[in-house]
């Protein structure tokens, strides 16, 4: 059970990086 929960924490945080990566790539974007 442990290691399901885990798991999707994991997959959580992995999300939040993603979407973070993206915002950081935009406002380079529009700074240029």
């Amino acid at each position: 059970m442990w290691i399901e929960v885990r798991f999707g924490e994991l997959f959580l945080i992995s999300r939040r990086e993603k979407k973070k990566r993206k915002e950081k790539k935009k406002k380079k974007k529009n700074a240029k």
